[in-house]
C-alpha cells in the first residue's frame, strides 16, 4: 500500500491508494483502506464466497474461487482477515465460527 502522507492516530485524513484498484483514496486513521466501490465490490465477493461455502461443505479455496469467479487473492484476503478459514492441508475453507 503506498503511502503518500504520514498515518496519523489523530484523525487527520491522508492519502493512500486503494488495497484493491490501487486508486487515490482520503483515508483516516482506523478507516477501511478501500475505495468506496472496492467495498461495495469486497462485501459482494465475500457474500458469494459464504454462500457458496454455507451450500458446499469441504469445499476447497480453488473450487470456490473457479465457481464464484473471486479471485485466489481475494480469497486469501478473507483468509488473512479471519472472515474464513484454511480448517487442512488440502486446502478445504470454513465460515469462520
Amino acid at each position: 500500500m503506498t503511502l503518500l502522507n504520514a498515518t496519523s492516530p489523530n484523525n487527520i485524513p491522508t492519502i493512500r491508494t486503494c488495497q484493491r484498484c490501487h486508486k487515490l483514496l482520503t483515508y483516516t486513521y482506523g478507516g477501511p483502506s478501500l475505495c468506496p466501490e472496492c467495498i461495495d465490490k469486497d462485501k459482494d465477493d465475500y457474500s458469494k464466497v459464504k454462500e457458496y461455502i454455507q451450500s458446499h461443505a469441504n469445499t476447497t479455496v480453488f473450487e470456490v474461487s473457479q465457481v464464484t469467479g473471486v479471485s485466489l487473492k481475494v480469497i486469501m484476503q478473507f483468509v488473512r482477515e479471519d472472515r474464513v478459514q484454511i480448517v487442512d492441508t488440502k486446502n478445504k475453507i470454513n465460515l469462520k465460527e
